[in-house]
């Protein structure tokens, strides 16, 4: 049957009988024109012009057409309906030799085959529209379909009259005749290549997201090759921020002289990255935007469109995915989402490489500090084996720690009870599932040590004790120094009753526990007149009282923290504060303990040297001559009034900073200079060429000198500076 299926349509837009399938995913496509009905006699649009009946039922292909029937109500809605639905609608009569009775334009939309062009039979049935691979299995649906009296839906490819494929869904029902025969076929084809299109995308990004391996660079390479290749670009590259530099670490065709990195600013990518926007920045039209002077791949290439998208790594933007193209290029809303997909795995790869960088260095940390750790750290099985012994160990024995592995100490030739020992608590750890502490001490050679002793069970996945860790840490000084410790009291006895400075211990309120006698050396005071009494009444000032005790709250300790305390005669008497705060006796309420330096000699130095310095100041300021002084890595360290005059830079403007005055173009060279003057070469009357504020260039005539410390340590320069040259004198050799 459906091999004989001809093209001769009947005109059937005015019959209100007519019935329409409505596909369920047919939206409107934009720039299809609205689609109209045809009666296939000779191509004729039906309602373009009218025909006389002759009065005789509808003949075959050449035969006049069939009057239409007066149009019912709702006939004019259904024709609208018909006219603008974006799907071909079709009616093909099975009886008599299969004919198309209706379908509308576009037909010709989807496949490019004019009405006129079907009827004088320039193209074969419909099946020969058909891709030859799906024919077979649409016929044999649609034949079944029909015999069965039944609903039928089927996807295939069509050929256009351009000889592009065009994947559709054919979705249809037979209507039955008065006889309960079938007598046509009513239904929709909707084109669906934007949808395959889609997911042909898809599919092969997810092939390639789930084929990617262990090779971080391959990745890249593949996904910036597949961003390109699937969006039909002229070019694909990752862009990667790095150290100030934008570094093209992932490249698909890129012409063979594109640089692989360069200074970011200017570039498209760059400001994607610091847009770090969730959107993709579209630039049609390069050779007219100000990436043409900015970006200088964009002339040297011939690129005419961009389409870019950031790349995060663990939430911070690290780099750009862009597809270029050296023709006019509108992207879909699937091409944004196939780049920003891409861009994704991208960021992932990147994190994994972090975190894979970042188990690496602590594998090789943890091996480091294992290999490295003076403690003994040994692994046991449950015999008793020894798995693992780190280098350590041949500070105590004569033993390589390969000759120690998969044997048991006993095996080693260890002291018996030693072994018994050591294979009681080891065997506990494995029962009992718990760790275990101990000290013991080992004798060789003559020699005698102290371990400390810790086991720690290790579990497997399933929860049972596969090993047992051994840290045996080596105490013998530790219990050394307690020894020394207890005969040191006595010494410390002796230092704290002779020192000079003021030792103290009160608790949070003030209270004084203990003080040195040394108290009667700087005060009035003597040490039985405090203990007992609160230390706070003898502050000047409460707030520099409370900010001291807040401080220990917070950090604990206090460095030199100067305070005022008032003498039992009233005098003043500066002091420097060093104090932590350590727990209590017993574990009791904190205590301050600390030393009090009495500071009035050098309080009185640093406001002689205070007053040096604003005379200093003043002398700068009054002079007529610009001065800079600079540090030895360039920071400016003073200004003078003169110099904000010639520069245009306050003083407050340039402290801390590298020297402004320096134009980019001739840093370098500043810095030759200043290594020159700091190892202590003078410059005298040197002419430089230097940078205003307002970006003016002023030469001038520069002389400086280093200043040192009194250890004859370079600390800085000093420059002076006279008006030079005109800009028209060269300057010297």
């Amino acid at each position: 049957m459906w091999d004989n299926l001809s093209w001769e349509p009947v005109s059937i837009a005015g019959d209100a009988r007519c019935r329409i399938m409505l596909a369920p995913d047919a939206g409107a496509r934009a720039g299809q024109p609205a689609a109209r009905g045809y009666a296939m006699r000779r191509g004729t649009p039906a309602g373009h012009r009218k025909r006389k009946s002759s009065g005789k039922a509808p003949g075959p292909r050449g035969a006049a057409a069939k009057r239409l029937p007066p149009p019912v109500p709702g006939t004019d809605r259904v024709r609208a309906l018909v006219h603008h639905l974006p799907a071909v609608v079709y009616s093909v009569h099975l009886r008599g030799g299969l004919r198309m009775e209706f379908y509308n334009d576009m037909l010709e939309t989807l496949t490019g085959f004019l009405p006129s062009e079907l009827e004088r039979g320039e193209v074969s049935p419909v099946e020969s529209l058909m891709h030859p691979d799906d024919r077979p299995a649409v016929v044999r649906t649609i034949r079944e379909a029909v015999e069965h009296g039944t609903p039928f839906e089927v996807e295939y490819r069509l050929r256009t009259k351009a000889g592009e494929p065009r994947h559709v869904v054919d979705r249809g029902r037979p209507i039955a005749g008065p006889d309960g025969k079938p007598l046509r076929i009513d239904g929709v084809i909707v084109d669906v290549t934007a949808r395959r299109r889609a997911e042909d995308r898809i599919r092969r990004v997810s092939e390639v997201l789930v084929g990617l391996g262990a090779d971080f660079q391959a990745n890249i390479d593949r996904l910036t090759a597949l961003a390109g290749e699937t969006l039909g670009a002229a070019c694909a590259l990752y862009n990667r921020l790095r150290d100030r530099r934008l570094c093209a670490w992932g490249r698909w065709q890129a012409p063979p002289d594109l640089p692989p990195e360069d200074a970011p600013e200017g570039h498209i990518c760059y400001d994607v990255i610091r847009s770090a926007t969730d959107d993709a920045l579209y630039v049609p039209d390069l050779p007219t935007t100000r990436y043409a002077v900015t970006d200088p791949n964009v002339r040297a290439f011939g690129f005419q469109t961009y389409l870019g998208h950031v790349v995060r790594c663990g939430g911070t933007p690290v780099g750009a995915l862009c597809v270029v193209f050296q023709r006019p290029f509108v992207p879909e809303e699937e091409d944004r989402r196939v780049l920003a997909i891409l861009a994704s795995a991208i960021g992932r790869e990147e994190g994994r490489r972090e975190a894979e960088e970042a188990a690496r260095r602590s594998a090789e940390q943890f091996r480091a500090l294992v290999e490295n750790a003076p403690d003994v750290i040994m692994r046991f099985d449950r015999e008793g084996r020894h798995l693992y012994v780190s280098p350590s160990v041949t500070r105590i024995v004569p033993i390589r720690p390969s000759e120690f592995v998969g044997k048991t100490h006993r095996q080693l030739g260890f002291p018996e009870s030693q072994c018994r020992m050591w294979e009681e608590a080891i065997r506990t750890v494995f029962d009992t599932r718990t760790s275990h502490e101990s000290e013991f001490v080992f004798e060789d050679a003559g020699r005698r040590f102290v371990f400390h002793w810790r086991l720690v069970p290790e579990f497997g996945p399933r929860g049972a004790v596969v090993t047992v860790l051994s840290l045996a840490r080596d105490i013998t000084a530790h219990r050394v120094a307690e020894d020394a410790l207890r005969e040191s009291e006595a010494r410390y006895r002796s230092i704290f009753e002779n020192i000079q400075d003021v030792y103290y211990e009160v608790r949070l309120d003030g209270t004084v526990l203990e003080v040195s006698p040394s108290v009667a050396t700087v005060s009035r005071y003597r040490r039985e007149d405090l203990i007992g009494t609160s230390m706070y009444r003898l502050y000047e000032e409460a707030a520099v009282r409370d900010r001291l005790v807040a401080i220990l709250r917070e950090k604990g300790a206090v460095r030199d923290y100067e305070i005022v305390l008032i003498d039992k005669d009233g005098s003043r008497i500066p002091c420097a504060v060093t104090a932590r705060l350590i727990p209590g006796p017993g574990g009791g309420a904190p205590v301050i303990c600390g030393v009090m330096r009495v500071i009035a000699e050098r309080k009185r130095a640093e406001e002689a040297l205070h007053r040096s310095q604003n005379r200093l100041r003043a002398l700068l300021d009054a002079s007529p001559v610009p001065i800079i002084a600079l540090a030895a890595d360039g920071a400016v360290e003073d200004w003078n009034k003169a110099a904000e005059r010639m520069f245009g830079y306050t003083r407050e403007e340039v402290l801390g900073r590298r020297n402004p005055i320096v134009p980019e173009a001739f840093q370098d060279t500043f810095d030759r200079v200043l290594a020159r003057v700091l190892s202590g070469e003078e410059l005298s009357g040197v002419v430089r060429t230097t940078r205003r504020k307002d970006g003016t260039e002023l030469r001038v005539r520069v002389s400086s000198a280093r200043y040192c410390d009194d250890a004859g340590r370079p600390l800085g320069l000093m420059s002076l500076f006279q008006p030079g040259p005109d800009a028209g004198e060269p300057p010297p050799a």
